[in-house]
């Protein structure tokens, strides 16, 4: 990551956090009953 530019240090991280966010929060995590839904939509 030493040769990668600023720029795109913080895209890389913003998408690994996303990532990370999606698989491991309730929140984040697809309906069982509708997967294109969220659960986020579903407490809502």
């Amino acid at each position: 990551m030493n040769n990668v530019p600023d720029d795109k240090k913080d895209q890389i991280i913003k998408g690994k956090l996303n990532k990370f966010l999606k698989e491991n929060t309730l929140l984040g995590q697809a309906l069982i009953t509708d997967p294109k839904k969220k659960c986020k939509f579903f407490f809502k």
